[in-house]
């Protein structure tokens, strides 16, 4: 399948259950579910300790909230490394099952793209930063981590 046979497929939904269905008999793809149920663990978690932080602080309790806020980021941080964990293990087995000459380059490039950066925020979170969404500031971090200019550059 070339490039041009590939984006018909991709614009014919009918063209494109087909195609799935057929890799679905030969075994080379497989419909995997995300473990939400961990990933929104550590969110409620994370829930929790913000309404733990909100009474304690009304009370006072300054050393506690800061422990609160240290568990808060790091269930945040956990759902995001988790979360970014089974994308990374979606990308590895549709790396392992579809063919390379059949590959769309840019939906690995994409793949990637979305697990550096959800990894990024979560050593944020476990550093203390938030970069309440702001890309820039993710993309900045970066630069924190030891990526080079380019790769910095790439990613913004």
């Amino acid at each position: 399948m070339n490039e041009h046979q590939f984006k018909q497929m991709l614009s014919s939904h009918e063209q494109l259950n087909i195609k799935i269905e057929e890799y679905k008999k030969l075994k080379i793809i497989q419909k995997i579910e995300p473990n939400k149920n961990e990933i929104q663990g550590h969110l409620s978690k994370a829930e929790h300790n913000i309404k733990f932080i909100d009474t304690i602080s009304k009370q006072g309790f300054s050393d506690w909230t800061i422990v609160g806020c240290y568990y808060c980021l790091y269930h945040a941080a956990l759902s995001l490394i988790k979360e970014a964990e089974e994308k990374k293990r979606f990308l590895d087995l549709t790396l392992q099952k579809i063919p390379s000459e059949e590959m769309n380059a840019n939906y690995i490039v994409d793949s990637c793209y979305d697990i550096l950066m959800e990894l990024t925020r979560a050593k944020m979170f476990m550093q203390g930063y938030n970069s309440s969404s702001s890309h820039e500031a993710e993309v900045s971090f970066l630069r924190v981590l030891g990526f080079a200019e380019a790769d910095v550059r790439f990613m913004n």
